[in-house]
């Protein structure tokens, strides 16, 4: 009755699989971009601490009820940073 759900690497793999060409004009979501760079969001969001991958941050900087300086937007990776770093093969054969 019920489909069997793939463990995550096996998921994270088939989503790799059918990525769509990088549009340098687009931003993509940390999820989305950790798949095209094929790594986990965990390394994309320590990669943007240490500034290796520029970000496109949108909505309020600073949330002023904490006062702690939380994060309240969303966090973007620009297509063209992706073109930048990405480790996916182009699909075009050189033969």
């Amino acid at each position: 009755m019920h489909e069997e759900i793939p463990p995550p690497r096996e998921r994270r793999r088939q989503m790799a699989m059918r990525l769509a060409p990088i549009d340098t004009l687009q931003r993509y979501e940390i999820s989305e971009a950790a798949c095209y760079l094929r790594i986990s969001p965990a390394k994309v969001w320590a990669d943007i601490a240490a500034g290796k991958i520029r970000v496109i941050r949108e909505g309020a900087a600073v949330e002023p009820r904490s006062g702690r300086g939380r994060k309240s937007g969303r966090t973007y990776v620009p297509g063209s940073e992706l073109a930048r770093l990405c480790r996916v093969p182009e699909s075009s054969s050189a033969a």
